[in-house]
């Protein structure tokens, strides 16, 4: 079965440094996605990975953003793990940074540039 690819919204509550994990660049975003936080909260941690944590640079604390993910799962033991990663943003409102979210979109555009159009990828991993 392939990655499933969702897209997750809500407010932007943390949105951490970028840090390096096991030799690649590391970001996490945090949003709020229920529309009753007060009553019934539902905050989701992204990563975004590699060249993809550019796109924190425009993501602002108290935004209202849109985050394109795929959601991948792993079975270690007898014990199952998920994970989220971020690959695309759209801020739907908030205070925006229009030179960094044009950065943080060029760099996208030059990974996607990466992929043949037949989907085999050009990338090492």
């Amino acid at each position: 079965m392939s990655n499933i690819d969702n897209t997750l919204s809500g407010e932007v509550l943390v949105n951490h440094e970028v840090e390096t994990k096991n030799g690649k660049k590391f970001r996490q975003v945090v949003i709020e996605t229920s529309d009753k936080p007060d009553k019934y909260p539902s905050p989701v941690a992204i990563d975004f990975w590699g060249d993809k944590t550019a796109v924190g640079e425009a993501i602002r604390v108290g935004d209202t953003v849109e985050i394109h993910v795929n959601i991948k799962g792993r079975q270690w033991d007898d014990k199952y793990f998920n994970s989220i990663n971020g690959w695309k943003f759209d801020i739907l409102s908030g205070a925006v940074n229009a030179e960094v979210k044009a950065e943080a979109e060029k760099a996208m555009d030059e990974i996607a540039a990466k992929v043949d159009g037949d989907g085999d990828s050009q990338l090492p991993f």
